[in-house]
């Protein structure tokens, strides 16, 4: 997040930063509260990069005016290429090495002219595709993150759509709903992972069920046999 005019009060995991226009947050994750911090009595304007993967991510420009109310000033868009992958690969070594500087400096580098490019396409039209590409961008996620929560708050945020209208986006380009999309996806990395004979408890963690008879139950509904079944069968 950079914050581009005004400036208001960002609260994260129980802390209060004050932000000021050139102030660039990091952040692993992007909580609906924090979205509620603004106590200053001024509008303000921040840009928004989302990292989806090594591959792409998507951006868009974020207004709120006094009555807290929010809009898009520069609708959501979608970056790829190279310099995705050096950001995404710089902060997974910041985090693992905290007191690596010269990693830190490499990864404002990048943040920042990754911020410079978006910022001077910011007057572009966004392409008659964006909505497409958006949904595109989600599905490669929710691929590499089917362990993680994926739910259709957080995938909105992430998109920066409001659940509804993402609800609806992901329907109409998909046929699918999220749940049904997402439940797809799981059931395929299931079978996928059973086939290479991992243990139940495995499978049901790598897909995102904290309860193997949960992730049992979800199985047995869709494949009419439970998963050590499944497996014995196909051994």
């Amino acid at each position: 997040m950079l914050m581009l005019r005004g400036s208001a009060v960002y609260f994260y995991e129980g802390r209060c930063y004050q932000r000021r226009p050139g102030d660039v947050f990091l952040l692993d994750r992007q909580e609906k509260r924090d979205l509620k911090g603004a106590s200053y009595k001024t509008d303000f304007t921040c840009l928004w990069l989302y990292l989806h993967s090594p591959e792409s991510l998507t951006y868009h420009v974020s207004a709120c005016d006094v009555r807290r109310r929010y809009r898009h000033e520069i609708p959501v868009q979608t970056k790829t290429g190279e310099s995705v992958g050096l950001i995404m690969s710089s902060w997974d070594r910041c985090r693992s090495e905290p007191g690596d500087d010269l990693c830190r400096g490499l990864l404002k580098a990048q943040v920042t002219a990754i911020l410079l490019e978006v910022l001077g396409r910011g007057s572009m039209a966004a392409p008659a595709d964006h909505h497409e590409q958006i949904i595109r961008s989600i599905q490669g996620y929710i691929k590499d993150h089917l362990a993680e929560n994926l739910s259709l708050h957080s995938l909105a945020r992430m998109a920066g759509y409001s659940p509804f209208f993402f609800h609806r986006l992901f329907k109409r380009q998909t046929g699918q709903t999220l749940v049904e999309y997402v439940n797809a996806r799981r059931l395929d990395r299931a079978l996928q992972l059973l086939k290479e004979n991992y243990t139940v408890r495995a499978v049901a963690e790598a897909v995102g069920f904290s309860s193997t008879s949960y992730f049992n139950q979800f199985f047995k509904t869709r494949m009419r046999l439970t998963p050590a079944a499944w497996s014995v069968g196909k051994s």
